[in-house]
């Protein structure tokens, strides 16, 4: 990692704030950011310091750490966890990507907010931060998916400039589902249409593979090649490997399963149907709260709903585990989430763009058609449209990935 000398800045008020920017100043507050981390109701893997450090080992030579750490009177109160780096904005019409601008961006991570966050500390850390964006060290501020009713989501978009902030934020639903303590409390709380379809889906698979539907587990370090192989193959024919490059055997995808086994915080999961493997899953369990981060299904099953029958199975097998107490769906809302959630709330991505001409410019695009994909979206949803558009988007993308991944076969043959 690469990184300056600490950074100590004297605010008004007794207020005082630190910067890390390498490994060896965030080593030094480890046992602030490990306290800090301790005292969240809900915190989050991403925010871990050891899962942090492992991200930026993987990125050396495209990102810089960037952690503030806000005292008052000496005492830390609050802390955000950030890097340095490049981020692509997709500018979109519809499903179409436009075009995709980069540009140099301090990205605050997921649930790395902190701390004792309320109005001051919260207008403390924003104003710190547009002061960085006018000093031309960085040209956006990413936040990545604050809570809808947080502080920082809130003064995020009243703080900045008229022409640098975020004035469409896509709100989304993030769910979680409360573990069941035994399995025959899981079962007892599936419906009976519930434990219909899943008995008929299973069936499904099994038939068609002329099998049994096994769920196989992978924790440690002895097999995780042997998962990170197949949910690749799966992976590479998703819609979702079109999108976001889905799961891969990547730098950082390896580095994180492997760190997570390590730790034995891994739960990684294959469904077979009979000899096929038809879906993946993995996470990590993290202070009780499994998250599920990479998922995804063979297109070519989906009449046996592939991804519901391993969800359940996974639900079904995390309630003899008493060390886990919440199952966290990730990013992005969908129709299984609200069937099997129980708590939710609603996030969302927020940006504040640098008082310069080309930041400005970006945003003032971004917003325009940000808006006016809302208003189609609203539009065909009042007509009914959106979840068949859905669907047929998606298997599009379906058949690319198919069609590139046999391309490319063809091409090492």
């Amino acid at each position: 990692m690469r990184g300056n000398r600490n950074n100590n800045i004297e605010l008004p008020g007794g207020w005082e704030l630190n910067i890390a920017e390498s490994r060896e100043e965030i080593e030094a507050i480890r046992p602030v950011w490990e306290k800090l981390q301790s005292l969240e109701s809900c915190p989050t893997v991403d925010a871990d310091i050891d899962r942090y450090l492992t991200v930026m080992d993987t990125k050396s030579d495209s990102a810089t750490p960037y952690i503030m750490v806000l005292s008052l009177n000496h005492k830390p109160v609050a802390m955000v966890v950030g890097k340095i780096e490049k981020r692509q904005i997709d500018i979109k019409f519809g499903y179409k990507n436009l075009f995709r601008p980069k540009l140099k961006s301090l990205v605050v991570t997921y649930g790395g907010i902190l701390g004792e966050i309320n109005t001051g500390t919260a207008s403390l850390i924003i104003r710190e931060l547009m002061k960085q964006l006018k000093s031309r060290k960085i040209d956006m501020v990413y936040f990545n998916r604050p809570r809808e009713d947080s502080k920082i989501f809130n003064l995020s978009r009243k703080l900045p400039g008229f022409l640098c902030r975020d004035y469409v934020p896509v709100i989304d639903t993030h769910w979680q589902t409360t573990v069941a303590d035994s399995k025959e409390e899981f079962n007892k709380a599936l419906s009976r249409n519930e434990r219909r379809n899943i008995s008929r889906h299973t069936k499904q698979l099994e038939q068609k593979a002329s099998g049994q539907v096994e769920l196989k587990t992978y924790r440690g370090l002895d097999r995780l090649d042997e998962y990170i192989s197949i949910a690749s193959e799966i992976s590479a024919i998703t819609y979702q490997k079109m999108i976001t490059g889905g799961f891969n055997d990547s730098n950082i995808i390896r580095s994180l399963l492997t760190d997570s086994a390590k730790k034995d915080w891994l739960r990684a999961y294959i469904l077979y149907a009979g000899s096929e493997p038809v879906a993946f899953e993995s996470g990590s369990v993290y202070r009780s709260t499994y998250f599920a981060e990479y998922r995804g299904f063979h297109p070519d099953w989906t009449c046996g709903s592939p991804g519901s029958v391993l969800l359940l199975k996974v639900l079904e097998e995390f309630s003899d585990d008493q060390n886990i107490k919440k199952y966290d769906y990730g990013f992005g809302d969908a129709p299984y989430k609200q069937r099997y959630g129980h708590e939710k709330w609603a996030e969302a991505p927020i940006y504040i763009f640098a008082p310069r001409v080309y930041p400005v410019l970006i945003n003032i695009i971004r917003t325009f058609f940000a808006s006016l994909n809302i208003s189609i979206k609203h539009i065909l949803g009042k007509l009914g449209f959106v979840d068949r558009i859905k669907r047929s988007w998606r298997k599009r993308l379906e058949q690319k990935a198919i069609e590139k991944q046999k391309n490319k076969s063809l091409s090492e043959a």
